[in-house]
């Protein structure tokens, strides 16, 4: 009794392990997209909340500024910087949104035309940040 693989067991063991490695690769990289969505959407959440609490505890308007192109977003209260987040370089996302900017009061309500929402992609992934006129947040 010879032992050992043949030809044909072979072709049958690799063919398997390339269906199954045709079927896992896509998952991978949609869970990767998946991930630095996640983690760009969080910090344009905490980007927000902060410029919220900002106007609060120093009773001056904040703004935020969303640059689209650069995928930048900024927080600035009474001509201070007080975050910078580069979201595009860092996670590889896309950012659009229905406006450039959006401010909050000293009490903490969304000023002027407050209503902003901002959808961040990558890949075939996407989520979407709602500001309501209140300055609530929401996914």
């Amino acid at each position: 009794m010879r032992r050992g693989v043949t030809a044909i067991e072979m072709a049958v063991v690799l063919a398997l392990i390339a269906t199954m490695a045709g079927i896992m690769v896509p998952t991978f990289g949609r869970l990767r997209d998946g991930i630095s969505l996640r983690n760009a959407s969080a910090e344009l959440m905490a980007a927000l909340s902060l410029a919220r609490h900002s106007a609060i505890l120093r009773s001056a308007y904040t703004g935020i500024i969303i640059d689209r192109p650069d995928g930048h977003v900024t927080v600035v209260s009474a001509g201070d910087t007080i975050l910078r987040r580069d979201l595009q370089g860092t996670y590889g996302v896309t950012l659009s949104s229905t406006r450039d900017s959006t401010a909050y009061s000293p009490l903490g309500h969304g000023f002027g035309a407050a209503n902003l929402s901002a959808v961040i992609t990558k890949g075939r992934v996407a989520d979407t940040i709602f500001v309501s006129r209140e300055g609530r947040v929401r996914r």
